[in-house]
């Protein structure tokens, strides 16, 4: 499992060289240093918690810290470096979904918490049959979803 300096700002609230924007969510002055998809997800991220209560005009909860929390904190966890950056896009429960459609592969991941992920995979140029499952706790599978993406150039 990695630790990086995004994620520990995510977890942390008051440090030194972190100035505190939307409801507690910590920003980094240092960004620029991390990996892009760090820098682009935490802007994605931080641009969806600005939606307030029914967004979506269907009654969608507003997207908690705690989402944002769990779904950086997965990532942080299964990506590479070199991992292409997902689209991050909210859902109507007050979670996020981090999406992929690249490279031949559709990666879809909704993040409940950070031991609890909704996941749906398919690879375009295998016969490998798609995943469509809650994970829990063990996210190998999962991982190596995102390795795969990685690799494909």
């Amino acid at each position: 499992m990695r630790s990086n300096a995004l994620s520990y700002a995510l977890s942390t609230h008051g440090c030194s060289g972190y100035q505190t924007i939307n409801e507690g969510l910590p920003f980094s002055i240092f960004e620029q240093s991390l990996p892009v998809w760090q820098s682009e997800v935490y802007s994605q991220i931080l641009k969806l918690l600005q939606l307030e209560e029914n967004w979506d005009s269907y009654g969608a909860k507003k997207i908690s810290i705690s989402a944002a929390k769990a779904m950086f904190s997965v990532l942080s966890n299964l990506m590479l470096d070199d991992t292409p950056p997902p689209t991050i896009v909210p859902t109507s429960s007050g979670v996020l979904q981090a999406e992929w459609h690249t490279r031949n592969i559709d990666l879809e991941m909704e993040v409940i918490s950070d031991s609890v992920i909704d996941v749906y995979f398919e690879d375009h140029n295998s016969q490998i049959s798609k995943i469509e499952e809650e994970l829990r706790v063990d996210l190998t599978k999962l991982g190596e979803c995102i390795k795969l993406l990685t690799s494909r150039a």
